[in-house]
């Protein structure tokens, strides 16, 4: 493959790949419903919504604030992820308005990302970079889901190329832009603050350059930005009657603790590391983008950048397989791989060239099942099948009472959503707590509350499914979801 000469500026690739990734973050986003993540999020949106409108209004202005402020502060992440969903909340589908903000905060990511590199005068690296994240189903994936993920990758790769520039030309302006980066990273997630940590190592050995008095005043911003949001989350936390396991204190009692009761056993790590590993393998696009990360060492004596990317990389490897039990963390670090990536490609000349274009036909192979409108990057799971938790909805809503509840084999977050009421706190917990709380059902407990139970096909035994055809009052059906009431309902 010939380039065009430099003065061409690639303009060309630019748009076709920028179409591609486009179009692709746009197929069917809108055709599954929400996840019980994405519902939390919508509910979130909406009750700060409703409390901004009442706050304007000045009506019933104490439980406007709450509406707002407890919301954010028992959410499990910092409130950028769903704060990004207010100007959705009056429209409907949500799920196609909802996403669509996510899918075009991506989309416009994507030649903003390259015309960055190309102001650095890094071309090449631009535009490989531009087409590994267009067409790696690991971001098309995120940026379709109204979660913190793609925030997160872009949020990674706008540091990365914010630390391109503070080391090309330290200076006062590169300084500020490079701790907002930071800033705004933190408010979407606080494992960030790795970033901010080595941004800081880095701007302290420049300190000759640029002067205490500009880093000190540059390091006001994310520490006033934070600090809004970080004390009084922390603080809440603290307080009487603080859910033990939302807010802050999701990351003090549980992603901070270990996994296990024997921190040192070495089964809980090799279970970490294998469930790392396995989804890690499992996600189109990320595991070539690791292999040619790696290769990209061979290149650290030139370029001054690719060290402090590595120590994010590690600092987050170390940290996550050992503390934390979730399988996607390498979402934090992907945008930096990537760019990692497109440096060791663009600087291997056409053999570069050759293992794009293999790498972007894996990740398009990869990305067959979302042009059939199934949303799941995992290349070793099953797909999720189209459910109709809308339509059992409906009949939730329209049946239950404000003091009925029922039981259901799905996401708790997802039900609250589209039932309109949370379940039990007792019978939460997915199909295992479901089947539970319906054999106690069955025999006379929860009479008084449980009026619906809700579930999938496979998801009981017959047996089960026998005694609660003996007792219901109706029942619909609704392709493979199921709805029983004890009750009658016009």
């Amino acid at each position: 493959m010939r380039y065009p000469k430099k003065n061409h500026n690639y303009k060309l690739f630019v748009g076709l790949f920028f179409i591609l990734g486009g179009l692709l973050r746009s197929w069917n986003f809108w055709t599954q419903t929400f996840s019980g993540d994405e519902a939390a999020q919508m509910r979130k949106a909406v009750s700060v919504a409703r409390g901004i409108a009442d706050l304007v209004l000045w009506k019933n202005p104490l439980l406007a604030f709450q509406n707002i402020f407890i919301t954010i502060l028992q959410h499990n992440h910092p409130p950028l992820e769903f704060l990004l969903l207010l100007p959705a909340v009056p429209f409907h589908p949500r799920e196609f308005f909802a996403r669509s903000i996510y899918v075009f905060i991506n989309i416009i990511f994507l030649p903003i990302s390259y015309w960055a590199l190309f102001r650095l005068k890094l071309n090449r690296v631009g535009l490989f970079f531009l087409l590994l994240l267009s067409t790696s189903m690991y971001a098309i994936w995120s940026s379709q889901v109204m979660t913190r993920d793609s925030l997160v990758i872009m949020e990674g790769a706008a540091i990365g190329i914010s630390m391109l520039y503070f080391l090309k030309k330290p200076g006062k302006f590169t300084l500020y832009f490079l701790f907002l980066m930071c800033s705004i990273a933190l408010l979407t997630s606080p494992d960030m603050v790795l970033y901010a940590l080595v941004s800081l190592i880095l701007v302290w050995k420049k300190r000759s350059v640029i002067g205490f008095k500009n880093i000190f005043f540059s390091s006001v911003v994310p520490i006033l930005i934070a600090s809004l949001f970080y004390i009084p989350y922390i603080l809440y936390a603290f307080s009487p009657g603080s859910p033990r396991v939302a807010g802050a204190n999701y990351y003090f009692n549980g992603k901070l603790t270990s996994p296990s009761n024997n921190p040192l056993s070495f089964k809980t790590y090799h279970d970490a590391f294998f469930t790392f590993t396995t989804n890690f393998f499992s996600l189109s696009g990320v595991f070539p983008a690791c292999i040619f990360a790696l290769f990209s060492l061979l290149l650290i004596r030139k370029k001054k950048f690719i060290l402090p990317f590595f120590i994010i990389i590690f600092l987050f490897l170390g940290i996550n397989v050992f503390k934390i039990t979730s399988a996607y963390f390498y979402m934090n670090f992907y945008g930096l791989m990537l760019l990692l990536s497109a440096t060791w490609l663009g600087s291997t000349g056409r053999i570069g060239v050759f293992f794009l274009f293999v790498t972007v036909f894996i990740n398009l192979m990869g990305g067959i099942p979302l042009l059939e409108g199934k949303h799941n990057p995992m290349l070793f799971s099953g797909l999720p099948k189209k459910d109709n938790i809308i339509a059992s909805g409906t009949i939730a809503k329209k049946c239950l009472q404000r003091d009925e509840s029922y039981i259901s084999t799905d996401d708790p977050w997802r039900t609250f959503y589209y039932f309109g009421r949370p379940m039990l706190p007792s019978v939460e917990g997915g199909l295992w707590k479901a089947t539970e709380a319906t054999e106690a059902y069955l025999k006379g407990d929860l009479r008084n509350e449980v009026k619906l139970i809700h579930f999938r096909k496979g998801q009981f035994d017959q047996t089960l499914i026998d005694q609660l055809d003996r007792i219901k009052k109706q029942s619909f059906t609704f392709g493979d979801d199921f709805v029983y009431l004890f009750k009658t309902c016009s």
